[in-house]
């Protein structure tokens, strides 16, 4: 991992991983997607890194369930605001940030997707909703306006790249997921946590 990467600087330098955390479900097999490990409903994972980097670059919060998202339906669908964070490897060769933002909707098997020309080398970025800084107020707060909250990562892309699309597995419960409070991504950090305390 090379915090704000880009080009040929990596300011940060390198950080290796040393635990990976997924799903059972998706590992194995078992997962509910449309094909073989293709458009899943879990397909997430949690990284540790060699060294608490967050401490020095910062991290974004994650939220499940649908925060962020319209309770009224879009074309029969909830939907979002989402900022897509990732490097395609078909622009700069993969070595700058790209991002998109885009209206995000909610279909099955627990996806989410958006309209984006990103392409393969952005799986694992994070889509973000209220990306930025919380503005003050000066009429009645929206609701679930805290800023930039991960709930999702870039999983799947249209192979043919006229579709301009790509969706992820949404941060929440599900058919694999079901208990409260014991989302896929909560699932995975809660593991993480119980065997590093100290990077929690």
């Amino acid at each position: 991992f090379q915090p704000a990467r880009h080009g040929a600087s990596a300011p940060y330098g390198t950080v290796v991983a040393t635990n990976i955390y997924i799903p059972a479900v998706y590992n194995n097999g078992t997962d509910s997607c449309t094909a073989a490990g293709v458009v899943c409903a879990n397909d997430v994972a949690v990284v540790r890194l060699a060294s608490n980097i967050g401490n020095t670059v910062g991290w974004y919060g994650y939220a499940t369930n649908g925060f962020g998202f319209t309770n009224t339906k879009f074309l029969g669908k909830k939907a979002g605001q989402i900022t897509q964070l990732g490097y395609p490897g078909a622009f700069d060769s993969g070595l700058k940030m790209i991002r998109t933002d885009s209206l995000g909707y909610f279909t099955t098997p627990s996806n989410i997707i958006i309209g984006s020309d990103q392409t393969g080398g952005s799986s694992g970025g994070p889509w973000l909703v209220n990306f930025g800084s919380t503005p003050s107020s000066t009429s009645s707060v929206p609701s679930e306006n805290d800023a930039n909250y991960v709930v999702a990562t870039t999983s799947w892309g249209a192979v043919d790249s006229t579709f301009k699309q790509q969706g992820a597995s949404r941060f929440g419960n599900n058919v694999k997921f079901p208990a409260p409070g014991a989302t896929n991504i909560q699932s995975l950090v809660d593991a993480a946590c119980a065997d590093f305390p100290g990077s929690c």
